[in-house]
């Protein structure tokens, strides 16, 4: 009796390996069938990488759902989660008056750079860091460039924004202390007011974000500029003062009545900048 329990034991035993193993090896091809549908970036734990310090990476998500954003309390938050990347850039590019003739353009314009950053981190997830401009299709700005970095170059996203609520599809999301004129109490949304950085442009180009530390090392990687009006044109001309390395892309806008011309005025100034001096610059055709 006690022969035929251990033959019937046996047997139920290699009947349950065949079964895991028949298992596995389908799970494993619908897998890797879905990661060619749907993309790695989208099917993989979205954790981010440690940065050059021993700070645990923060758990952004799981599957294929992105999680909600996570609202940052304090800059010194947002330096914490920032630290966590081993490469991060700030995106400037047309806001919502001008927006863009064509989005397929300009990242075609910026493939080469993008493909660079994924050589270099790999399987880890980088971050793109913007001004928190809505992801609108019929209305394609930054925020809509954005959304497509995101879903098309596996990058998480961080929102620095003078008020107002982010995107679902932002990973992180900071709202700094509100600033006015002081006479009128009108926002300064960013740029430069009185020789000094205002608004988000504060935030993210901040010293911490944007000096190098003693070995030489910035925690803001770069800068990419996509077209842009004023406020974008004196961002970068602060980032060129402070030799933070920028990437242009020429970027037509979608109304060139807003600027007087097809590509806007950080087009002029990259060309003029481009005549003179040294040029610590790349510049991707279109």
């Amino acid at each position: 009796m006690l022969t035929v329990l251990s033959v019937f034991a046996c047997l139920f035993s290699f009947g349950t390996l065949v079964r895991d193993k028949i298992y596995y090896y389908f799970a494993t091809f619908q897998w890797r069938n879905e990661i060619l549908k749907y993309g790695r970036a989208q099917l993989s734990p979205k954790g981010v990488p440690k940065h050059n310090n021993k700070q645990q990476a923060p758990q952004i998500g799981e599957g294929n759902q992105y999680c909600k954003h996570r609202l940052l309390s304090s800059f010194d938050k947002l330096i914490a989660v920032v630290k966590t990347y081993p490469e991060v850039y700030l995106f400037i590019g047309y806001g919502s008056r001008a927006q863009y003739a064509d989005v397929d353009e300009v990242l075609r314009g910026l493939l080469p750079k993008f493909q660079d950053i994924r050589y270099r981190c790999g399987e880890k997830r980088w971050l793109g860091i913007y001004g928190g401009d809505k992801a609108n299709v019929t209305a394609p700005d930054l925020g809509w460039l954005i959304k497509r970095l995101q879903d098309e170059h596996g990058c998480d996203l961080l929102a620095v924004q003078a008020e107002g609520e982010p995107d679902d599809h932002t990973t992180f999301h900071f709202i700094p202390e509100r600033q006015t004129k002081p006479n009128s109490g009108e926002t300064l949304y960013g740029g430069m007011h009185d020789g000094k950085l205002v608004g988000v442009s504060r935030i993210y180009l901040a010293d911490e974000l944007v000096k190098p530390d003693s070995g030489g090392l910035r925690l803001l990687t770069g800068l990419i500029v996509a077209g842009g009006g004023r406020i974008a044109m004196e961002e970068l001309q602060y980032a060129d003062e402070v030799g933070l390395p920028w990437t242009y892309v020429p970027s037509r806008a979608g109304d060139i009545q807003v600027y007087g011309s097809t590509y806007g005025p950080v087009h002029n100034w990259v060309t003029d900048r481009l005549s003179n001096g040294q040029q610590p610059v790349i510049v991707s055709a279109r």
